[in-house]
């Protein structure tokens, strides 16, 4: 099911944005129309909205001053219950949307390095 919501509603599930994937992004040039083109992967656990993939492009939708964004409700997904874990780490650590991610952006050594002592289940396939 696909939705508008404020972009400013959505909790993210990584703590560290890759500034290579941020990089990308603007070195191709996209408009603010086409950052947005496409839903946002997103599934909700205690009636919040948590997006599950796609932050750099995210996070850059939200700097350009985009209000609302279609989002992708996937309702049968696998790891729910680590993203709800992952979204509440992010909570913790002061990460409560888009922009909170402005100064988190890392080397992409940084970042592979962060985020596998974040989620280690994820990358052992566990």
């Amino acid at each position: 099911m696909v939705r508008k919501v404020e972009i400013e509603s959505i909790q993210p599930s990584v703590l560290y944005l890759n500034q290579k994937d941020v990089g990308q992004w603007l070195m191709i040039g996209v408009s603010e129309d086409e950052l947005v083109k496409e839903p946002f992967p997103a599934i909700i656990v205690d009636q919040q909205i948590i997006l599950i993939d796609d932050h750099p492009r995210a996070f850059l939708a939200a700097q350009t001053g985009n209000r609302y964004i279609q989002i992708a409700i996937h309702k049968e997904i696998e790891n729910a219950h680590e993203y709800g874990e992952m979204a509440k780490k992010c909570r913790e650590n002061g990460v409560n949307e888009l922009t909170d991610l402005t100064k988190q952006i890392l080397s992409p050594e940084d970042y592979q390095r962060r985020r596998q002592n974040e989620i280690p289940a994820f990358f052992s396939g566990s």
